[in-house]
């Protein structure tokens, strides 16, 4: 029943507090800061592969969910009576603009999913925002006679003339619905800032010049990073290759380059290329795969250069790799790439074209 501010007040539900206060942090201000930060370094995120890897997309997406969730964070603490309108009104926006905008071709299953996880946690919130009696209490004025209970002033009549009687909430539904949906946001804010670290820990190694050669381990060979917005970083940052000697980030996480060195043994240069594309291939269930073979530049050594492609990713872009490969009689070394961002495809193979062998790479 509809009755006055003043005697909605006195109802124990009345207040900014409870399950209203945590999804208003959860979804609403820990959702806006994570997608401003979005906004502002889309090429840093992983979610950008729901885009396409389209960084235009991933900006648009994630500043109109600022946009519409701003006006429900002013409105709320203050509790306007707008505030509920503008939360569903946020929320449904949201969940259609992504899924218009998601773009995961490669798997339309996997993206079907996740557009009806987001349709039930939208169904769920709907529902709580309806029927909510914190909700209803304070934005709508609205209590129901004879069930709800009133905190200081049993008794007070409403403006129909029932009597609002004290009484204790049912408390099982409430918990229910509420500690699912507690969990899944506390792992999500979780999740969102171990990504945020995940996704910028690359930025803390020492950035490198572009066109200026890094030389490897007792100057035997030489790597040039193509553009700028490259870093070093310690050998066993990418992965837990015990004979990686050089390691590098590209602009993203996502994109990487490595220089393997390990003894020559009594294989050949096919062995090796071989090995390396079987090693590839457990990554993924649909490679396809280019190779050339030249001679190095200034050395009677064959080098071979191989592109792999990923066609079958579970999300976004395929990954891509370039592997360059060489036996110098004493070492064999590879110069390893990968990214999943299109921008950065031919960046990689530069980076693994620009292997110098150095007078030192022959002699033991």
């Amino acid at each position: 029943m509809q009755v006055t501010k003043d005697q909605a007040e006195k109802s124990r539900y009345f207040g900014f507090r409870g399950w209203l206060l945590f999804f208003y942090i959860s979804s609403g201000v820990f959702g806006t800061i994570t997608s401003g930060m979005n906004v502002i370094f889309p090429s840093s995120s992983n979610n950008l592969d729901y885009f396409g890897g389209d960084e235009t997309v991933s900006r648009v997406v994630h500043l109109i969910y600022v946009l519409t969730t701003i006006p429900f964070l002013i409105l709320a603490p203050i509790k306007h009576r707008w505030a509920p309108k503008l939360w569903l009104f946020s929320i449904w926006t949201n969940w259609i603009v992504f899924a218009i905008a998601l773009d995961m071709p490669a798997r339309n299953s996997f993206a079907f999913i996740l557009i009806v996880l987001g349709l039930v946690s939208v169904l769920l919130m709907t529902w709580y925002i309806l029927a909510s009696k914190r909700i209803n209490a304070t934005y709508r004025h609205k209590i129901r006679p004879d069930k709800e209970a009133v905190s200081d002033a049993p008794g007070v009549k409403g403006e129909n003339g029932q009597i609002l009687k004290a009484r204790q909430p049912r408390r099982w539904v409430l918990y229910a619905v509420g500690v699912p949906l507690s969990i899944v946001a506390t792992l999500f804010l979780g999740a969102a800032f171990w990504g945020l670290y995940e996704t910028n820990k690359h930025r803390f190694g020492d950035p490198v010049p572009a066109g200026v050669p890094i030389m490897g381990s007792q100057s035997r060979y030489s790597v040039t990073p193509p553009t700028d917005g490259w870093v070093r970083v310690k050998p066993g940052s990418i992965g837990d290759d015990d004979d990686a000697d050089l390691e590098f980030y590209g602009p993203n996480l996502e994109t990487w380059a490595l220089v393997r060195l390990t003894k020559s043994k009594e294989t050949t240069l096919n062995d090796i290329v071989v090995g390396r594309r079987e090693a590839i291939a457990e990554t993924t269930k649909k490679l396809t795969v280019s190779e050339e073979r030249t001679m190095m530049a200034g050395h009677e050594l064959p080098i071979s250069f191989a592109r792999y492609e990923d066609l079958a990713p579970i999300i976004g872009n395929g990954y891509v790799w370039w592997v360059a490969a060489i036996d110098t009689e004493t070492i064999v070394i590879e110069v390893i790439a990968g990214t999943n961002r299109k921008k950065q495809f031919q960046a990689i193979e530069q980076f693994v074209r620009s292997l110098r062998l150095l007078k030192k790479a022959t002699t033991s």
